[in-house]
């Protein structure tokens, strides 16, 4: 049996199957239905949880630690018992002090597999967790758990980091394709409006998105006001030409009007003259989509630039895991590999 607060051995990890000893030690934890399992199986879903973002997303869907922590969290989301989920939320999720951010983390992301109405307020509280990653999860768990206010929504917004703003916006996306009526869409639109002047220009790429999906007349002003500021951040060496056009794609989308992005004047003039009288048309009323992301062969891009690296060195002849040849090293001086053997890396 898996023990709590101890690494899981290489034996219990070295399969996935249904029988072997891994799949074993979670349904055991499962029919226990205590905090003991569940405590247990928080162990594995925070198992190797690294705080580097990159390194974590390196290892996610590339080592077996990320597989782990998922397999688990979808045990403790079987268990269906209202102690256990209060355990993850009131002794685990808001311990703060005794607890590791990646296994509060784990409780969050159980807890949005669980869906307990009662754990609603602690996902919350966790949206002010000191670890962005916490955050993060917390946010995502809360708006699959109940209704999302309003206010929260802004303050999730307007967080410090731009990785959680992002997953904000993600929130809201989700949010207002639910909302089918354009007051109640209104009051989740005006919040994202304000991050078309966010600091962090993904979030204002991901906003533009989002203004763009649900058109409304009230979106057209801070739109224009975007060319204009994106355009000043541009002369600064601040801003993205990947904005300023996604700003002027949505306009055009909005209003139909075919006025470059790169002549914020123009479209101002319009404004001024048709403000009175402009209604959104049934060119602007799609059905949402999805959120685009940009991606090469599948790994998603967040950037509008990238960097190719080759590594020509001579460890780069030895196939993965292999033990080093003793006639190749790494460096200027590298020798050529064996005869039939590729140099290039």
């Amino acid at each position: 049996m898996l023990q709590s607060g101890k690494a899981p051995s290489g034996s219990e990890l070295d399969s996935f199957a249904p029988e072997s000893p891994f799949r074993r030690a979670l349904e055991e934890c499962v029919r226990s239905k205590s905090r003991i399992g569940a405590d247990r199986l928080l162990d594995l879903a925070s198992y190797r949880f690294c705080e580097d973002p990159s390194e974590e997303l390196a290892r996610h869907g590339a080592s077996a630690p990320a597989r782990v922590r998922e397999e688990a969290l979808r045990a403790i989301a079987k268990i269906r018992d209202h102690d256990v989920a209060e355990y993850l939320g009131k002794e685990v999720l808001l311990d703060r002090g005794h607890t590791s951010a990646g296994k509060r983390v784990a409780a969050a992301a159980a807890l949005g597999l669980i869906k307990d109405p009662t754990q609603i307020l602690a996902l919350y509280s966790a949206t002010t967790d000191p670890a962005p990653e916490v955050r993060a999860a917390a946010i995502a768990a809360a708006a699959s758990t109940g209704d999302v206010r309003t206010s929260l929504m802004s303050r999730w917004l307007a967080d410090g980091e731009g990785d959680i703003r992002l997953r904000a916006l993600d929130v809201a996306f989700e949010i207002l394709t639910r909302k089918k009526d354009a007051p109640s869409r209104e009051e989740f639109l005006a919040p994202v409006r304000l991050r078309l002047e966010d600091d962090d220009w993904r979030v204002r790429d991901r906003a533009i998105d989002l203004l763009e999906e649900f058109p409304a007349r009230e979106s057209i002003p801070p739109l224009i006001g975007l060319l204009v500021s994106e355009q000043a951040r541009l002369v600064r060496h601040e801003g993205r030409k990947r904005v300023l056009e996604r700003a002027g794609d949505a306009l055009l989308k909005i209003t139909s009007v075919e006025i470059p992005a790169r002549d914020p004047v123009r479209w101002q003039k319009w404004w001024e003259a048709n403000q009175r009288t402009f209604q959104i048309g049934d060119h602007a009323a799609g059905r949402p989509r999805t959120l685009a992301e940009s991606n090469y062969f599948t790994i998603a891009i967040k950037s509008d630039r990238l960097v190719f690296v080759i590594d020509v060195s001579g460890s780069m002849s030895q196939p993965y895991g292999a033990p080093p040849n003793p006639g190749t090293k790494a460096g200027p001086g590298a020798t050529s590999p064996p005869s039939g053997r590729s140099s290039s890396g």
